[in-house]
């Protein structure tokens, strides 16, 4: 006997209408399986989610402070009161009542809606916990919580379709079959980005923080999102890019992340001098070198018959000044090289490694030096090649 017919039969024996009775016996079931459901979510709500709190902020681990906080013990309080009234409906109401399939199928229903809002709160809680926790490890785990929303939505809409249709998931999946064109057109970015986020964090190919330049897109700056549809991407002017996941592996991207790693970055100087001030170095001219320190030349290179220049003095004289230089990096090679003339003068070049990766200290190491070895060539009676202009 459940608690509709037993109330039937009470209002009968007090000699109630029998139309009367079966309403009055029904509205009070079904108010007594609403109090029921509120009950249940109040205890779970508050009485379980305070104790289950309370015991979380006492542990040592932070995970299940972000996990159960009061969002997840909100959308619990909804789906275990829907869970226990459809179980228990038949003790309210006879399986024979003509709204029992109906309400049973309602029930159903909110356990489909309100089990889908607690695992995609429990995601979010993940997501959130994740990035507090390992924020060092910078992995773009959104791409992978939005795959999971969408495989939840999916299968929750299934579900819910079949609900209402009173068929089995299976059958509605092999109508769905049919629009399977459809869907791959509507989410046809959806489904790049998945396969671009699997290329991304199977080969590690960028992180959150990376700095990188995409130049056929005249794109530059630090990745700070990457979801499963857009990249967000933040330059120097923190004006802020947003692409289609699928670039990053479609387009060349250059990505700085390896500069951070290494504790190594190139640096380039490079200065063009006018090929007429290059000359030959007499020895009125070898001796006011050796005096200042600037005659620099290798033991070996004193041998060549051919002389020396005032251009290969100072090539020796920045070597040396590279090779002593605290900011610049000795077992990675120091470069410095005197070009081929291409009618803009004779250019010296110099290529290095230093342990500065930063951007503003790299750009003032490479500013302070380019000006000292500007300041140093007219020790070596050089001149810098300007274009329609000499001082000659």
């Amino acid at each position: 006997m459940n608690l509709e017919v037993y109330l039937l039969n009470v209002f009968s024996a007090h000699h109630f209408d029998l139309g009367v009775a079966r309403w009055l016996s029904s509205a009070i079931s079904l108010a007594v399986l609403l109090v029921f459901g509120a009950v249940a979510g109040f205890l779970i709500r508050v009485v379980l989610g305070t104790v289950l709190r309370r015991w979380a902020s006492k542990t040592e681990t932070p995970w299940d402070d972000y996990l159960f906080d009061r969002k997840f013990f909100h959308h619990l309080s909804w789906v275990m009161p829907a869970v226990a009234a459809y179980f228990f409906l038949k003790w309210f109401v006879p399986s024979s009542w003509s709204w029992y399939a109906l309400v049973s199928r309602f029930l159903l229903l909110l356990i489909v809606v309100f089990s889908t809002g607690f695992l995609n709160q429990l995601l979010s809680n993940f997501e959130t916990g994740y990035r507090a926790i390992h924020a060092e490890r910078r992995l773009p785990l959104r791409s992978y919580t939005q795959i999971s929303r969408i495989f939840l939505f999916v299968v929750a809409g299934v579900l819910a379709v079949s609900v209402l249709l009173d068929q089995q998931p299976w059958g509605v999946l092999s109508g769905i079959g049919a629009l399977t064109a459809i869907l791959v057109l509507v989410f046809k970015d959806a489904l790049l980005g998945f396969v671009a986020s699997l290329q991304i964090n199977s080969s590690n190919m960028f992180k959150l923080g990376d700095w990188i330049e995409i130049p056929g897109q005249n794109v530059e700056g630090e990745i700070t999102d990457i979801s499963l549809n857009i990249v967000t991407i933040k330059n120097a002017e923190n004006t802020v890019f947003s692409l289609p996941t699928y670039n990053l592996v479609s387009a060349t991207v250059k990505n700085w992340r390896t500069v951070i790693d290494h504790g190594a970055r190139r640096l380039r100087i490079s200065l063009s001098f006018d090929a007429r001030s290059v000359c030959a170095i007499d020895a009125a001219f070898r001796q006011a070198l050796e005096e200042k320190n600037l005659w620099l030349f290798p033991e070996v290179e004193l041998l060549d018959p051919w002389g020396f220049t005032n251009l290969e003095a100072f090539r020796y004289f920045a070597q040396t000044k590279l090779e002593n230089h605290s900011q610049v990096l000795k077992p990675n090679p120091i470069v410095v090289r005197i070009l081929d003339p291409a009618g803009r003068g004779v250019s010296v070049e110099m290529l290095f490694y230093t342990p500065v990766t930063t951007y503003p200290d790299w750009v003032n190491l490479q500013s302070r030096l380019t000006a000292y070895f500007i300041g140093s060539i007219s020790l070596f009676h050089l001149e810098l090649f300007q274009d329609g202009f000499t001082s000659r």
